[in-house]
């Protein structure tokens, strides 16, 4: 089992820590070539937010599939599970958000003007899939993003491992011995 990130060199946003006045939802639009789980989520922390953001993980329809509360403290990039890894679908796509209360995220413009490939994931181009990439969305309470097509970034990642959960060793031992008695 190896484990991917989209941005594994964490790169320094252009503008780490933006106010926008208001809390806000943003993330990435994604997909992996092969299936796998998402066991958590890798972000960059503005330095504005003091409160903890929420973290989750939607189907492409808005489905809330996970989530978990951040630590709050330390600004830069930050890794948090889920209680539990979210098996996903090869070339389907989802998306990934940060929730901050206190409104104040990470940009780079023109960050998703083309795919953003690293492994077997993709942060879809903003040209891909309506209504593009760049997610976001104002309001109080974690949300699904519906507002995008701008190419903009908020460095919202997956933590993905290729390889689907499944049985534990004692398990498969277990059926062995049930099929020799």
């Amino acid at each position: 089992m190896t484990t991917y990130n989209i941005w594994p060199a964490e790169p320094t946003p252009a503008s780490p820590s933006v106010p926008e006045g208001s809390p806000l939802t943003y993330g990435t639009r994604f997909k992996s070539s092969v299936a796998g789980t998402i066991d958590g989520v890798h972000w960059y922390r503005a330095s504005g937010n003091t409160n903890a953001e929420t973290l989750a993980l939607y189907d492409n329809s808005g489905t809330l599939l996970a989530s978990v509360t951040g630590p709050t403290g330390v600004s830069g990039w930050r890794r948090v599970n889920f209680a539990s890894p979210v098996s996903i679908l090869a070339n389907t796509p989802y998306v990934v958000v940060s929730y901050s209360p206190d409104g104040y995220l990470p940009f780079q413009s023109g960050l998703f003007s083309t795919a953003i490939i690293s492994g077997p994931l993709t942060a879809y181009a903003n040209a891909d899939l309506a209504p593009g990439n760049g997610l976001y969305r104002d309001g109080v309470g974690l949300s699904f993003p519906t507002s995008g097509g701008n190419s903009n970034g908020y460095y919202v990642d997956v933590i993905f491992s290729d390889s689907p959960a499944g049985p534990s060793i004692p398990v498969i031992m277990n059926q062995y011995r049930q099929r020799a008695n």
